[in-house]
């Protein structure tokens, strides 16, 4: 409604002056390729976050079995913790 007296001329605003750019301009690339890569790295940094507690547990498991097969009693398929609780090490 720009004729209503009662709102004023306003300058328009910063989406409405995105929208209205040409598809192909260089500045409306350039923000939707830093909105993406801002939106990606976000979503790669909670996922790392999200996992950090299976990834602590995974390398204690590796860390065993690669204590186990060097100790010669690790067999694939059986329970890693099991296996690992019966070596008992000698140093």
């Amino acid at each position: 409604m720009p004729d209503d007296p009662e709102t004023p001329n306003k300058a328009p605003g910063f989406v409405r002056r995105f929208l209205a750019m040409p598809p192909d301009s260089v500045g409306k690339t350039v923000l939707v390729a830093v909105a993406l890569c801002l939106v990606a790295s976000m979503v790669v940094s909670a996922a790392a976050v999200a996992l950090r507690p299976l990834q602590t547990v995974n390398a204690l498991k590796d860390k065993q079995i690669n204590i186990l097969q060097v100790a010669g009693i690790y067999e694939p398929g059986t329970d890693v913790v099991e296996a690992f609780q019966a070596f008992e090490p000698q140093v």
